[in-house]
């Protein structure tokens, strides 16, 4: 049988491109869009993403430091360096508590000038950014202490990208063994640093069987790995291309560029 981009001759693939900004409904950090009833739907994937690096790493990150001198630091939201978390005035600083970093071991460290101390961290991604625990408090000795784990600044590889037509995957046909939420549809690799875009794309031919499916609205939204939450792009707008796969003879293929719906389709044939 006559093959056509690498799928039989009796199916077609169609390109559907999804703007934030053109959405039915919803919010820039997670758009709805009606998809005028997309049907005989038999595969998909994620072909191409483009999303901003505007999302902070750093929220509401606070280090919790007990003993002599108790001190809660408050980091402001945002996405920092080494440099610029141990100068800002917002940063990790606090009078009578001096800190330092370790290019080498890429841990923090902190001392004081008479007293000994404990620190927490107060939620997991705050304690993943600096090295912390939320729950183990780490003990200084001889007023000195470094951090128990290895800082990561620049944040989590990856981020998870969700839609309601992840119902329509099961656990065994998501890409790189995705196993939290059947609502995630892929994982996007953060490749770029904070202010620039992420930019995907998947050229292989790996679609997703997905059955005999009509698809009338969608939805997509963006979590950091280990958690559940929209991630907030603060304002920007993001982009998601799918492929879709359809029986030749399918009217249900929209093959027309429309944006009302948020959508610009293109079909192969």
């Amino acid at each position: 049988m006559e093959e056509v981009y690498g799928i039989a001759s009796t199916l077609k693939i169609g390109e559907i491109t999804f703007h934030s900004a053109q959405r039915t409904s919803g919010t820039s950090d997670h758009p709805i869009y009606v998809t005028r009833n997309i049907q005989n739907t038999f595969g998909l994937k994620l072909k191409r993403a483009e999303i901003p690096f505007s999302f902070y790493l750093f929220e509401e990150c606070k280090v919790l430091i007990t003993g002599t001198h108790p001190v809660t630091i408050n980091i402001a939201d945002g996405n920092y360096s080494v440099t610029t978390l141990l100068s800002d005035p917002q940063g990790l600083r606090d009078a009578g508590y001096t800190f330092s970093y370790d290019s080498r071991t890429l841990k923090f460290s902190v001392t004081h000038a008479s007293a000994n101390f404990s620190l927490l961290a107060n939620n997991d991604r705050c304690a993943s950014l600096l090295g912390l625990s939320t729950t183990i408090p780490a003990v200084s000795s001889n007023s000195s202490l470094v951090f128990p784990y290895t800082a990561s600044l620049t944040g989590p590889t990856y981020l998870n990208l969700h839609s309601n037509l992840g119902a329509l995957l099961s656990t065994a046909k998501r890409n790189s063994s995705i196993e939290s939420s059947g609502t995630i549809i892929a994982r996007i690799p953060i490749t770029t640093i904070p202010g620039n875009v992420i930019f995907y794309t998947d050229d292989t031919e790996k679609v997703f069987n997905v059955g005999e499916s009509s698809i009338q609205q969608v939805d997509f939204w963006l979590t950091h790995p280990t958690e559940s939450v929209p991630i907030s792009l603060n304002g920007q707008p993001f982009s998601i291309e799918l492929s879709m796969i359809f029986p030749t003879s399918s009217s249900g293929m929209p093959n027309r560029r429309f944006s009302s719906s948020g959508m610009t389709t293109m079909t192969k044939q």
